[in-house]
């Protein structure tokens, strides 16, 4: 079982090489997810203290569609598509 205080490195996942304490601040939900699911991951009580004080933070993802994803708000007409269905049919 591994211990992280505010000051180690993570040696694994998305933010291998990052600081405890810099990925809390950047990825709060990252960190709340690892001591949930990885066995081996716990925090010292003073990284746990600074987890729970900081709100839930996840970043916003970008997608093909830009920031927060696809919508159907993007698009401005209801053309049909193969089955002759338009995108307000599909969606009531």
């Amino acid at each position: 079982m591994a211990v992280f205080g505010l000051e180690d490195v993570i040696t694994f996942g998305k933010y291998k090489g990052c600081v405890v304490k810099n990925v809390i601040a950047k990825n709060s939900g990252y960190v709340s997810w690892a001591v949930e699911n990885v066995e081996w991951f716990n925090l010292t009580p003073e990284a746990q203290a600074l987890l729970s004080a900081t709100p839930n933070i996840y970043p916003r993802r970008r997608s093909r569609y830009g920031v927060g994803g696809f919508s159907y708000d993007d698009y401005e007409d209801e053309e049909d598509d193969a089955f002759g269905l338009g995108i307000g049919d599909v969606l009531e």
